[in-house]
């Protein structure tokens, strides 16, 4: 299986859990990251994720994030006029956000089979287009990999 986690998924373990949401969908990343690697998933990263998470102020919250991003992440996938490309036609033709699309993009250039995200305008809008990355909550996902 090949796997993608959106940035938000990264961020999502140390937001604080003072909303259930968030304590689920935080255990549900980091289940999934520990099945990932149990069973050698293929966690893709991308520059659209570095740049991402590079932009967290916090600098506590940052080191976090990027060494969570560097436990987990098995290869990365680069960037190419191709994936510009199909982000711009993504961006331009759906109701997907321009840093959606991008991850997305990176995503279909990987051949990932899952992209995560916590944001339910992408998993929404990513539900209604021709793609073979299915984009769905962690919470949702990790429902399905442990029955």
């Amino acid at each position: 299986m090949n796997i993608y986690f959106d940035t938000c998924c990264y961020n999502q373990p140390y937001d604080g859990d003072t909303q259930e949401r968030i304590r689920q969908e935080s255990l549900a990343v980091r289940n999934l990251a520990a099945i990932s690697r149990r069973r050698k998933y293929r966690v893709v990263g991308s520059p659209a994720l570095t740049f991402e998470i590079g932009q967290i102020k916090d600098a506590v919250k940052l080191s976090r994030v990027q060494g969570f991003y560097h436990r987990i992440v098995t290869e990365t996938v680069h960037y190419s006029r191709g994936i510009a490309t199909r982000a711009r036609y993504l961006a331009g033709n759906s109701n997907l956000s321009e840093p959606d699309s991008l991850h997305l993009s990176f995503a279909e250039a990987a051949g990932v089979d899952i992209l995560l995200t916590t944001d339910d305008d992408f998993e929404t809008a990513a539900s209604g287009l021709s793609t073979a990355v299915r984009v769905i909550n962690p919470v949702k996902f990790l429902k399905e990999v442990t029955l």
